[in-house]
């Protein structure tokens, strides 16, 4: 029987602990073996700088699949498992090889673990033990998509394969911010209740002890032992982690910052929003004056929270706002929907498991809306005075108009983009538009072309859409769903309101809505985890468009 040893282990964005996990195991392992399931922070880049060999893969919601992937990669005798935010006792560890794994009486050795409960003052669980060492080439497979385990307790031959170990863990899943154990938790629940509505998993996540602030528990006891000594081993900062008698082990590149949002746009709207007056308004008795605003996001909360902001201070007539979450991966936005929808009667949400795209995002939100107007509008803009119910006014006296659209720093469509300098603020826009409002009064025109940026129209139009017989028909209720991503999908919307309903396009010369443009596109990625080429979908879509309208583009 041989003693080499495999480490085997999935993480993702477990780089507060994986240093010194690496660091624990590295003199006695022969492979380190890591799956990614998307890491997003320095994870991948840390597992690397340590020798490990790194396997991307997508999360399917199954742990016992991936376990089983690192381990088929796994070539030595022995394996031993640890979860990212695990470090293995040094002193111990040294023992593994020597003591352990030439026995070959045994196939599983039971190690106790020490599991850390909020602070390093206390501990959950203990004695608490887990079978971390197997023997590897014998068959054995992981089984359960959560709480996995590649030791069967009902199995004869696995308990008679089994001896006790002092090969001490310590875990620090605890150990972290509330939110990090708030995702934790819903992720469980999810995979546990896969149709369960994501709103009751949001508030089920928090009925963990974790949650509960009282040290007294049964499960909760003080901890009085000594801390792994490779704690004293490292130095890790935000530039490099080295060993502290030895050499640097990875120096982490300087990362571009990106470029900052309009700080002076969003603290405009921060002056503007009344802070005493509640948001909180119910329009359920003038549902027939109603308008509908909904807004596709994909994370951005930067962006998404000023919009919302300037939405409430700025739009004085009737209107709910619906928000469709476009598969958010980041939990900020969540912790900022779903109060919201619980502190304001005209505000809802939608959730949508993963990135449908613009066109799918937005269908899904006008499904349901309530009101008799409707606003599209993307999550990277922001609104000013009197914005939505000026294009309303426009509707109401020119009825060959059926969608209207505003003006804008940021937008590319016939007439909607603004003369001005490039590197103009928002406040210089608003001037601007000020400007222009004097010498214009409440011009509107016609437009062969507006964007999906921000549009409103009455709900007849969906009906008008859903009516038309001749090829191509709308795949969608608004827009159609076959351009992938996005663009594309509000060209189409133009072709078939004027060459198939028979109606015009029209823009508000008097309304202004600031765009930081591309917010949202510029992280989208695909299903590998690579940014998006949005030229080549861009290129991709405009085939599908000509392919669909031949009596406009004859050349296809």
């Amino acid at each position: 029987m041989g003693n080499s040893l495999a480490l085997c282990m999935l993480v993702k964005n477990e780089q507060q602990y994986l240093p010194y996990c690496l660091a624990s195991v590295k003199n006695i392992c022969d492979e380190i073996i890591i799956v990614d399931t998307g890491s997003t922070d320095k994870t991948i880049e840390i597992a690397e700088a340590f020798g490990a060999y790194v396997i991307q893969a997508p999360w399917c919601d199954d742990f016992a699949k991936i376990r089983n992937l690192s381990q088929s990669v796994a070539e030595s005798d022995w394996i031993i498992w640890l979860d990212g935010d695990e470090v293995l006792n040094y002193a111990g560890a040294k023992k593994i090889k020597n003591q352990l794994l030439n026995d070959n009486t045994c196939d599983f050795y039971l190690c106790p673990r020490v599991n850390f409960w909020k602070d390093l003052k206390h501990t959950a669980w203990y004695p608490d033990s887990q079978y971390k060492i197997y023997r590897n080439n014998i068959g054995l497979k992981w089984h359960g998509k959560i709480h996995e385990k590649i030791y069967d307790e009902n199995n004869y031959n696995h308990k008679k394969r089994l001896k006790n170990c002092d090969v001490t863990t310590f875990h620090y899943a605890y150990v972290k911010s509330r939110k990090e154990i708030k995702k934790k938790m819903e992720l469980y629940i999810h995979i546990e209740n896969p149709d369960m509505d994501p709103r009751q998993i949001a508030r089920c996540s928090t009925e963990h002890d974790f949650f509960f602030d009282d040290k007294r528990l049964d499960f909760v006891q003080s901890y009085n032992g000594a801390l792994p000594e490779v704690f004293n081993k490292l130095i890790i900062t935000q530039d490099e982690i080295k060993w502290v008698d030895g050499p640097t082990i990875l120096k982490f590149k300087k990362r571009i910052k990106k470029e900052e949002y309009n700080t002076e746009a969003v603290d405009y709207i921060k002056q503007h929003t009344p802070h005493k007056q509640p948001l909180k308004k119910d329009y359920s008795d003038k549902i027939k004056d109603l308008c509908s605003i909904v807004i596709a996001t994909h994370n951005k909360i930067e962006y998404l929270q000023p919009l919302i902001q300037g939405i409430y201070a700025s739009t004085k007539i009737p209107f709910e706002i619906i928000v469709v979450d476009n598969g958010s991966i980041e939990q900020s936005i969540m912790d900022y929907l779903l109060p919201m929808e619980k502190e304001n009667n005209n505000f809802r949400f939608v959730h949508l498991d993963k990135n449908y795209g613009f066109a799918k995002g937005y269908n899904e939100g006008i499904k349901a809306a309530k009101g008799e107007w409707i606003c599209v509008l993307n999550n990277d803009t922001l609104v000013t005075e009197g914005w939505i119910g000026r294009m309303i006014n426009h509707l109401k006296e020119d009825p060959d108009i059926k969608v209207m659209a505003p003006v804008s720093n940021n937008i590319h469509g016939e007439h909607q983009m603004v003369a001005a300098p490039e590197n103009y603020s928002f406040g210089e826009y608003l001037s601007l538009m000020e400007k222009l409002g004097k010498d214009q009064g409440s011009k509107r025109v016609y437009s062969s072309w507006i964007t999906g940026c921000c549009m409103v129209f009455h709900r007849n139009l969906l009906k008008e859409l859903a009516n038309i017989t001749q090829t191509p028909k709308v795949d969608g209720i608004l827009f159609s769903e076959c351009y992938p991503y996005g663009q594309g999908e509000d060209t189409e919307l133009n072709f078939h309101v004027q060459h198939r309903l028979n109606k015009k396009m029209g823009v508000a010369r008097d309304v202004f809505i600031w765009h930081h443009g591309q917010r949202t596109l510029e992280t989208v990625k695909d299903i590998n985890g690579k940014p998006v080429d949005w030229r080549e979908i861009q290129h991709q879509n405009n085939m599908i468009l000509h392919k669909r309208w031949p009596e406009i583009f004859p050349n296809g």
